[in-house]
């Protein structure tokens, strides 16, 4: 069984990734437009 402080630190951690994810895709914002562009020509 896990402890509770394990699972607050596991909820930090995933906090964490979702703000690492949340960046990643606002900074390639342009990149994914430009793909979609190139999707709908094909």
């Amino acid at each position: 069984m896990y402890s509770f402080t394990s699972l607050i630190l596991w909820s930090n951690i995933l906090l964490v990734i979702a703000d690492i994810d949340d960046a990643y895709f606002h900074g390639f914002d342009t990149y994914s437009c430009l793909q979609s562009k190139k999707n709908m020509r094909l």
